[in-house]
């Protein structure tokens, strides 16, 4: 039973991502240079969505496997050290283009 749990949780965890990926574009590789100013904030905005489901899932994970919650946290965090280095590049983008709103 625990393994049927576990599965059904990463494989919620595995759909939750593709919002974020937009097209298969992702925070570190992405070329803000040439998104328009909605596209810019709304790949954060479904970042910040798919996280905070990830942790969601991770909760419901860790009741079966805290050694799995550990790693599932671990890389979460090496997630926010790349979302603010997105965060820095995005904004320079938003700025030079006249874009209203900053993350």
């Amino acid at each position: 039973m625990n393994k049927i749990a576990m599965l059904t949780a990463i494989g919620a965890l595995g759909l939750s991502g593709c919002a974020s990926l937009q097209g298969g574009s992702n925070l570190a590789g992405a070329d803000f240079s040439k998104m328009s100013c909605e596209e810019i904030t709304g790949i954060f905005d479904a970042y910040e969505s798919d996280k905070a489901t990830a942790k969601s899932i991770g909760g419901i994970v860790g009741i079966f496997s805290p050694s799995s919650a550990s790693l599932a946290e671990s890389t979460m965090q090496s997630g926010d050290a790349i979302l603010q280095t997105a965060k820095v590049a995005a904004n320079v983008a938003l700025v030079s283009k006249g874009c209203q709103s900053k993350l």
